[in-house]
This record gives C-alpha cells, structure tokens and sequence, in this order.
C-alpha cells in the first residue's frame, strides 16, 4: 500500500534529474523541445523563453524569411545555437496560411515585400497579415525598417496607388 509513493518519487527524481541535465548541457534544443510540445507544461511559453535568455541563450523572433511553424535551432557565425520563434505562435495565424507562406518561401525563395508576400500566399487574409506586422514578422523584409513600414506596406498591398502615393510623387 505504500509502495506507490515511494517509486512515484523515484520516477519524478529520475525525470527531474533528467531535465535539470538536458536543460544544463542542450539549453536550446530543450527549451526548443520544451516551446513545441506546449501545453502540456505548467509554465507558460513566455516563462521558459525568459528562462532561457536569463541562462544566457539567444532566442529570435518569428521572422516570415526563415521561420517555420514550429521553433528551430539555428547555428551562428560564432559556433553557438539560438532558438527560432515558429510562426505556430503568432496567435491568430492559421496552420494553413502558414505551410502556404513556407511553401511559397520554398519554391520561390524570400519575399521581395509584404506585397510579394500577399500575392504569392493568397489564403493569408488581411488579418493575419496586419498579425505578421504588428509582431515584427516583416522586419527582415527589404524596404522595412520598422513595424509601422511592415503594417504600411501591408494596407497598401492589393490597392491600386494613387498619384499622391506614386513613386513619381515620392521620387
């Protein structure tokens, strides 16, 4: 009768041990393990990813030129790992549109603009474009230096420029 407490203990130390080892020695690929089989932890994503920065790893935004659905590890120029956001965070944003956006990616290589980008993947909406531009999605994206530029380029894609907005006003 007491023999369940004892080798639950022994079970739980064993996967705690295991962990604390994974977490110590493979920071990245762990929390990369731990972000794409949530939720089935009791911290949030948010805590683990500030967890893992504090323990000195680089963790990356979700990025429409690089990202895939789930988080990735990516080498740097220096030898050391930093973790990848996957675009399976970007609340709002289907799992659809998204193998749509790496498909095309794929195919036909990186997004010219955010206008590129909503021609070559149709089935993203106007939403989950405006999503990719408020979280930053667009920022490595020629032409965008900022947030503002991404949701800029996203209102004007699809709509046909007037003379105030042409190039040869601006030029």
């Amino acid at each position: 009768m007491y023999g369940f407490p004892e080798s639950h203990a022994a079970s739980f130390a064993l996967i705690a041990y295991a962990s604390a080892y994974f977490k110590v020695k493979y920071l990245a690929a762990f929390t990369c393990a731990i972000l794409n089989n949530q939720a089935m932890g009791f911290y949030s994503a948010a805590v683990l990813v500030k967890d893992a920065q504090q323990h000195g790893l680089r963790v990356k935004p979700i990025d429409v030129q690089v990202s895939d659905w789930p988080c990735i590890i990516e080498h740097e120029f220096d030898g050391t790992l930093s973790l990848r956001m996957g675009l399976g965070y970007a609340k709002r944003l289907r799992r659809r549109s998204a193998e749509a956006l790496m498909g095309s990616r794929t195919q036909h290589g990186l997004f010219d603009s955010a206008e590129d980008l909503a021609l070559r993947v149709p089935s993203l909406d106007r939403k989950e474009l405006t999503l990719l531009a408020q979280i930053g999605a667009f920022n490595k994206i020629n032409g965008i230096a900022h947030r503002r530029d991404a949701l800029w380029q996203v209102e004007r894609s699809g709509k046909l420029e007037g003379p105030l907005f042409s190039s040869e006003a601006t030029g």
